[in-house]
């Protein structure tokens, strides 16, 4: 669900900037790290972030420094400290741009820019976790469609009644087309109300009664409904001042 392509270029670029402060601490300071043991700990310093650099490299990368960058650290002469900063990291930095741009494209193909505005910060924080928890995710969309849904309508609550009060074919609170002057607007009407009834039934109630142990596909598939309802709401319109009448209970 993240943006991958701004997640490998943030890995690169940190550990890229690491070892240039590391071999620009050796460059101002070669009486220092001249010593073997010094220079050990300096070596075994820039490997680490090279092999998480090399590590985060997919296959397809075009060719770099990286080779010429392992060689440097590993002879971690003064020259080498100089290779590192001028001409190894640079290219490596340079690179992984281009490349991240490149994955930008098949980024963009991906649902997370569909996401409805009520849920992308949801998701993006869910995902931040190593075993992000989809049913709390589900439970917490849902809520804030509820809201959206109450909040536009001014209903009481999201229950069925309501639902089916303010999405009435007859006398709606809520419009989706523009009139219901002709049986395909009467439909996407009625079409409105039996999407948000079903998503209350199949989605919202199972996951508030229980916990419901959902994988990531199954989340998207749900999010990207949610999404399409709350476009639903943001495109419709409100054609009664008494919107708060008679609400049903709860079912």
């Amino acid at each position: 669900m993240p943006n991958q392509s701004a997640q490998f270029l943030a890995l690169i670029s940190e550990h890229g900037r690491k070892l240039i402060q590391l071999a620009g601490m050796a460059i101002r300071n070669p009486e220092d790290y001249g010593a073997e043991l010094t220079r050990n700990a300096l070596r075994d310093a820039m490997s680490n972030h090279l092999g998480a650099i090399r590590a985060a490299l997919p296959q397809e990368f075009p060719n770099s420094r990286i080779d010429d960058l392992g060689r440097h650290i590993y002879f971690c002469e003064q020259n080498d400290w100089f290779d590192i900063v001028l001409h190894d990291v640079p290219d490596l930095l340079a690179k992984a741009e281009m490349f991240a741009k490149e994955m930008q494209v098949t980024d963009a193909g991906s649902f997370d820019r569909f996401l409805h505005p009520e849920f992308r910060a949801r998701v993006e924080l869910a995902e931040q976790a190593d075993q992000p928890n989809y049913h709390d995710l589900i439970v917490a969309c849902c809520t804030a469609l509820a809201t959206q849904f109450t909040r536009k309508s001014g209903a009481e609550n999201d229950s069925d009644g309501e639902i089916g009060r303010v999405f009435s074919p007859n006398e709606p609170v809520l419009m989706v087309p523009s009139d219901l002057d002709n049986e395909t607007n009467r439909n996407r009407q009625r079409g409105a109300l039996l999407l948000m009834q079903g998503w209350r039934a199949f989605v919202r109630n199972p996951h508030a009664h229980g916990e419901q142990p959902y994988d990531e596909e199954y989340a998207v598939h749900v999010l990207m409904l949610m999404s399409f309802l709350g476009r639903i709401l943001d495109g419709s319109t409100v054609v009664g001042e008494d919107i708060n009448g008679a609400n049903a209970n709860n079912q």
